[in-house]
C-alpha cells in the first residue's frame, strides 16, 4: 500500500475542494482505496490531500495524470511525497490497525 501526500497552498481553498471532490472518480480509476483532504487550522490556504493505492506505480501514474492538467486551481508551493506501508500489525482484539508508512520519495509538482 502506498499513500500519496500532496501538500499544496492556494488562495482559493474551497475551488481545491471543488477539483478534489470533481476527481474522485479519476483517484479510483487508478485504485485508490482512500482519501481525505485536510486544511491547516492555522493558515486556511495550506492543504494536504492524503491518498491510498496499492502500489507506488498506481500513486505515481494518478500523479503524473495531473501534470498540466489545466482544469486545476491555481496552487502554488505544491508537492508530492509517497510512503509505503512499512509495518503493518493488529492491536488488542483487532479493533485498530497501527501503520508505519516508510518515505519513498518527494516529487515537487510542476505544472
Amino acid at each position: 500500500m502506498t499513500l500519496l501526500v500532496i501538500r499544496l497552498r492556494a488562495a482559493d481553498i474551497q475551488e481545491v475542494e471543488a477539483a478534489y471532490t470533481k476527481r474522485r472518480d479519476l483517484r479510483a480509476s487508478y485504485g485508490c482505496t482512500s482519501s481525505r483532504l485536510l486544511v491547516d487550522r492555522h493558515d486556511p490556504n495550506l492543504a494536504l490531500a492524503l491518498m491510498e493505492f496499492p502500489s507506488f506505480e498506481a500513486a505515481k501514474k494518478y500523479t503524473a495524470s495531473l501534470l498540466g492538467n489545466s482544469t486545476l486551481p491555481a496552487m502554488s508551493d505544491l508537492s508530492a511525497e509517497f510512503y509505503e506501508d512499512a509495518l503493518s500489525a493488529d492491536a488488542v482484539d483487532g479493533f485498530f490497525t497501527a501503520r508505519l508508512f516508510r518515505h519513498t520519495g518527494v516529487s515537487p509538482i510542476v505544472s
